[in-house]
């Protein structure tokens, strides 16, 4: 059974984090917790949507899919590190559960036609915590996903290994194995993306340029990136952030670019102000108005309002319902 901890760290409920990476959460075992102290190791799978996924990369401790329970269902457990984070974070991830319940047309079933469930940890009928990295709560066992409130980062959340969490954020549904659809390999045929247009460019790539870094290596360049810290990891093509200094490869299929994927950042998502319907050229990531004519200009892509059909077919299609053995 894949083994899974990762911490989610939030200051609030918002739309929008800076500085903040979507990645894969750790893998924890008891061989691995020094690992995790170190931010290095084995990663599991959060990523995010759409068409693309970091599922078939061949290295064992790659991303996979959660297991079943006896059951056959799939289930996705979870602790809050402590009374207070479950006070603060609780109303925006129970509502984030609820709207993927909701697109997937309901809870684990037959009818809803998909087998997961998030479930958190609990101990005569209150909830269990899971305490901290250095102080784990032995009841929990380590395949449970640890969610951590933190008022240290400014303008949402960030985890060890990124996460985000708000009320209508995707990152719930990111441990489901999918990554965001601008990282698709194919991407540049669909969005244009302006990396000079991020809002910590300028101060990022004068140390990068300053240690001998090009544009094109700073842009591109997943690890180059990662090592600043910059908010232009997320826009890079083929590659999705694990573990911190750990990028797994993205697996995109043939199906068409899915704007409408909850994983998708819309326009003003990191880009310097203004960035808006007027101000197109001041913006990080813009969508070609004709992915087949680039010269026909440009639009703003908006904030994904739910999961898309295709993030509810890569759901249905990963963990499908089956019937009890």
């Amino acid at each position: 059974m894949i083994s899974t901890v990762f911490w989610i760290v939030a200051l609030a409920f918002v739309s929008l984090a800076f500085d903040l990476p979507c990645g894969i959460p750790f893998s924890m075992r008891n061989s691995t917790r020094e690992a995790l102290k170190a931010m290095e190791g084995p990663a599991f799978d959060p990523g995010a949507f759409g068409t693309a996924t970091l599922f078939g990369n061949g290295e064992e401790s790659a991303p996979k899919a959660w297991t079943r329970d006896k059951n056959n269902k799939v289930p996705i457990p979870f602790c809050y590190r402590d009374e207070n984070s479950r006070a603060w974070l609780k109303p925006g991830i129970d509502s984030a559960i609820k709207m993927w319940y909701d697109a997937l047309g309901g809870e684990a079933s037959k009818d809803s036609g998909h087998a997961i469930y998030f479930q958190e940890t609990e101990k005569q009928g209150g909830p269990l915590y899971c305490g901290s990295n250095d102080d784990w709560n032995p009841e929990i066992p380590f395949e449970t996903v640890a969610i951590e409130y933190s008022p240290a980062y400014y303008g949402g959340a960030s985890a060890t290994i990124g996460m985000i969490v708000n009320d209508e954020d995707p990152e719930p549904a990111h441990l489901l194995g999918m990554v965001h659809e601008h990282s698709r390999e194919d991407r540049d045929k669909y969005v244009d993306c302006r990396c000079y247009n991020l809002y910590d460019f300028d101060e990022k790539f004068l140390k990068a340029s300053g240690e001998g870094y090009s544009y094109d290596q700073f842009c591109r360049d997943w690890y180059v990136a990662q090592k600043y810290h910059f908010s232009g990891r997320e826009y890079i093509t083929g590659m999705s952030s694990g573990a911190y200094d750990k990028g797994w490869k993205v697996m995109t299929s043939e199906l068409a670019y899915d704007y409408d994927s909850i994983t998708h950042y819309p326009t003003v998502m990191n880009s310097i102000e203004p960035c808006d319907e007027n101000h197109l050229n001041r913006c990080g990531l813009v969508k070609f108005k004709d992915s087949n004519n680039h010269q026909s200009g440009f639009a703003a892509i908006p904030k994904p309002t739910g999961p898309s059909k295709w993030d509810v077919q890569f759901v249905k299609t990963v963990y499908p319902w089956r019937d009890p053995a």
